[in-house]
């Protein structure tokens, strides 16, 4: 194998180093915005054997992107706020609406100071 042929087995033992020693293989992760999920965090396999995955969860989006090390065609997007339990659950999109629509009609209510 020349040095220029991608080995998908060393790749996967990188992102698995990477995530032990807590570092992030995504550009996008700064620990605010977004924060890493290491491959110690996620199971899977596609086909008959075993994987290695790894990805970063978006706060400001609400998503979280899972990619697979030795297989880069395969990928996995989870869009939060479209789970309606975690939508309506407190912090989520549809509880933090629901709030600033009752804070707005309860500004809108308040009777005026003479």
């Amino acid at each position: 194998m020349s040095n220029h042929e991608w080995d998908p087995s060393a790749f996967a033992a990188l992102i698995r180093a990477m995530g032990a020693r807590n570092e992030s293989a995504y550009a996008e992760v700064d620990g605010e915005r977004t924060i890493d999920v290491p491959a110690q965090a996620v199971r899977g396999r596609t086909g008959s054997l075993g994987k290695t995955f790894s990805g970063y969860f978006d706060l400001l989006d609400g998503t979280i992107r899972i990619n697979c090390a030795e297989d880069s065609a395969f990928w996995l997007e989870i869009d939060i706020g479209a789970i309606p339990g975690l939508a309506s659950a407190p912090g989520g999109h549809d509880a933090s609406a629901a709030r600033d629509d009752f804070v707005r009609s309860a500004q809108d209510n308040v009777p005026a100071q003479e």
